[in-house]
């Protein structure tokens, strides 16, 4: 009881400290993290080939953003975008999209 009213009162004041940041983390990696380890326990390949394509392109975006952030954080509203570009790619399957348009060319 003690140790359910410690988790509790924790995790409400993260939420209020850091909540926005906690939502979009989950949002970008745990939520496909567990969509990914669905997609390996399941028979058909084409959701293997979706969640790999969306983890590369998280990767990329994430190795960017190491190095260019100073570029981003000028950009107004950085923070947004960034969540709606993961929000079409997780959702619209933005990630295909983006690797058949750009990432491909650039890595052959």
């Amino acid at each position: 009881m003690v140790l359910g009213a410690v988790l509790f009162v924790s995790g409400l004041l993260l939420l209020l400290l850091n909540g926005f940041a906690i939502v979009v983390t989950c949002y970008t990696v745990i939520y496909p993290g567990l969509l990914s380890i669905r997609a390996i326990n399941s028979t058909g390949k084409n959701d293997d080939k979706t969640w790999l394509t969306y983890w590369l392109i998280f990767g990329i975006l994430h190795v960017a953003e190491t190095f260019l952030g100073f570029i981003f954080y000028i950009i107004p509203y950085w923070f947004f975008i960034r969540i709606g570009l993961f929000v079409w790619l997780v959702q619209f399957n933005g990630s295909e999209t983006l690797y058949r348009t750009v990432v491909r060319d650039l890595l052959n």
